[in-house]
């Protein structure tokens, strides 16, 4: 009992931090989107979720902030967009330091974000959404979804 509050206590501590950290010592995520291939300046809101508990990032003109103390830890992102929230799951802390690039694909999707999906999975749903990180002009992870 004693170690699941002392959990809980550490958990909502890191989320104050995580709220409350600041530009100073948080890591820049620059966020953009692209709608079938065409960048777009979108309105957004980024949801980041640490072991249940949900907190919402500074923002900067090119992205999102997150603080250092988040580090060697899955967390779930949420991107909110054109009345939409898109659940992007777990994801590596270390995709932090990267570019983050939003994408919506509409049918007929573009071969560079279903070629590397299976043939049965490349017609699920009428719209991609995807979110790319990117690296020294070069995708290191990406996660796709259909709608």
């Amino acid at each position: 009992m004693i170690r699941a509050t002392n959990l809980k206590l550490a958990t909502l501590l890191l989320l104050v931090v995580f709220v409350a950290d600041g530009q100073a010592q948080g890591t820049k995520v620059p966020l953009s989107f692209r709608q079938d291939g065409v960048k777009k300046e979108l309105t957004y809101r980024v949801r980041i979720s640490i072991k249940g508990h949900e907190a919402e990032p500074e923002y900067s003109d090119e992205g999102f902030l997150v603080p250092s103390g988040v580090k060697g830890e899955k967390v779930r992102v949420k991107v909110a967009f054109c009345d939409k929230v898109i659940d992007f799951g777990d994801v590596d802390s270390e995709l932090f330091e990267t570019e983050w690039i939003v994408g919506i694909d509409n049918k007929p999707y573009e071969q560079s974000n279903v070629g590397h999906l299976p043939g049965p999975m490349r017609e699920q749903g009428s719209i991609l959404y995807y979110i790319e990180f990117m690296s020294g002009g070069f995708i290191k992870y990406k996660i796709t979804q259909f709608k």
